[in-house]
């Protein structure tokens, strides 16, 4: 299993530091009927921690959001996230 994670400070009034950690697996068969046909899976969790700027940062609250997906499309640590 591949990993990869980061994470940014961002907001000018409200700090946060956002989060991300991406693992996936290449070339998975589909299934036992379809053993021929490869697929990718990635999973991702974004996870924003609130930080009240009064309190030097002090964390003040977390929110995790986690997805994953199935994929014929090529997954690789250039490609696994873009800002945009």
């Amino acid at each position: 299993m591949n990993e990869y994670e980061f994470s940014t400070i961002v907001g000018d009034k409200i700090k946060k530091r956002v989060s991300h950690k991406f693992k996936y697996l290449k070339d998975l068969s589909l299934n036992n009927s379809n053993p021929n046909s490869k697929v990718n899976f990635m999973e991702y969790w974004e996870t924003t921690e609130y930080m009240d700027p009064a309190q030097d940062k002090k964390q003040v609250g977390t929110k995790t959001v986690h997805l994953s997906w199935v994929t014929d499309l090529k997954i690789t640590r250039k490609n696994v996230f873009s800002e945009g």
